[in-house]
């Protein structure tokens, strides 16, 4: 065999294997690197999001809660508004009513009777008094007479019943 020495090129393929290992390793070592470092931002931004996520719904939450508190706010405020006002119409029915009723000689006056009769009697129909019912009271507070099947008649449609 001319020119070729055989441990010559046993050795030139062991180079060439090695060479060849070297840069691959190198190469596989380059793109684990690249991997990592591509890894590394996803998680980065991942947490970046869920960060901002984090934030936007503490703001959201906190908007909800002051407007929450707001409404309560008014809610209470437009309740107590009306709690005063009812009590305040039942302090002027009340001294209309005394003002209405004089008494003289222990007996209520005719034309209170007839007026605090309208009320009463008003009052039976809306809260669903059967007349009948209304008619014994009426007839036991007021001096109303024959009127007072003409009022209940009057009230009981006035109030669509």
């Amino acid at each position: 065999m001319r020119g070729y020495d055989r441990a010559a090129v046993d050795a030139h393929l062991r180079w060439v294997a090695d060479e060849l290992e070297a840069r691959i390793g190198s190469s596989a070592d380059a793109t684990a690197e690249q991997v990592r470092a591509v890894l590394e931002a996803a998680e980065r931004s991942a947490a970046e999001l869920v960060a901002r996520a984090e934030a936007e719904a503490q703001r959201i939450g906190s908007a909800a809660a002051r407007a929450g508190d707001a409404s309560t706010a008014r809610v209470t405020e437009a309740a107590s508004g009306a709690l005063e006002r009812i009590e305040a119409l039942r302090g002027e029915l009340t001294t209309l009513l005394a003002a209405l009723a004089p008494e003289q000689a222990g007996r209520p006056a005719v034309a209170a009777d007839a007026v605090g009769a309208r009320l009463v009697a008003l009052d039976l129909a809306l809260s669903g008094t059967p007349r009948e019912q209304a008619d014994r009271v009426l007839a036991e507070q007021f001096a109303l007479g024959d009127e007072r099947a003409g009022l209940l008649d009057d009230v009981y449609a006035a109030a669509g019943r």
